[in-house]
Order: structure tokens, then sequence, then C-alpha cells
């Protein structure tokens, strides 16, 4: 079985993302890639931070929206481990080409997927 195809095949279509002339090719790798990556793993991303702050997600729950945004960038810019798994998670599901293009881009591609992780989690875990 090829590994790359594959991988492709089990990420959902998002079809509101439009394509423009205007996009950078960021915004582009953005939301063919890292958003679809996200979707696809949005119960293991949540299952992860569960696992790593287990001590902490009682304290999280009882937090404002606000707060919670705000403590999630926090965890995921200072706890290398959190940062590693949450990256481990999403770089997994990358073809080659998509690896080497994140590599070539890799603090703006890490800022990026930081972000839209935070967003997630602040969004969905209680």
């Amino acid at each position: 079985m090829e590994r790359e195809p594959t991988i492709i095949q089990l990420r959902p279509n998002i079809e509101t993302i439009a394509e423009s002339a205007e996009s950078s090719v960021l915004e582009f790798f953005q939301n063919k890639t890292i958003r679809p990556i996200l979707i696809l793993q949005n119960q293991v991303l949540i299952e992860a931070f569960k696992g790593l702050n287990r001590q902490k997600v009682a304290t999280y729950s009882r937090m404002a929206d606000i707060q919670k945004r705000e403590w999630l960038r926090n965890m995921l810019s200072k706890d290398a481990i959190a940062r590693n798994v949450i990256l481990g998670i999403v770089l997994g599901m990358m073809t080659s080409d998509e690896l080497g293009f994140f590599f070539d881009h890799e603090k703006e591609c890490r800022q990026r997927i930081m972000d839209m992780v935070a967003e997630r989690l602040a969004s969905q875990v209680v």
C-alpha cells in the first residue's frame, strides 16, 4: 500500500476553501494541508491535550473562553513536550512534499499550526 495517496484520501475535502490568486503559498498550504489534517486528527489532538494536562484540565474547564485561548497559546509556546506532541500528530499525516514545504517555511508553519490548534482546543475542550 502506498502511504501518500492513502493519507491524502483520509483527509476531509473542505468545500468552503476558495483558491484565489491573492492567496500566499502559506495560506494555500494552510488551507489545503494543515486545515484538513487538523479536522482529521481532531479527536487525537483533544485526547493528547487532555493526557498531557491531566492535572490542569479541571482548572482549564472553569476558565472563561478568552482565558482558555490565552492559556492554550501560552502552554503551546512554553511547553516543549506538548508542542512536539501536537506537531508530531500533524506532521505524521503529511506527505514527503508537504514535509519539505513545512521545513522550508518552518517558523511560519509552526506558528499557523499552533494558532489553529489553540483555537480548535479552546472551542472544544471543556
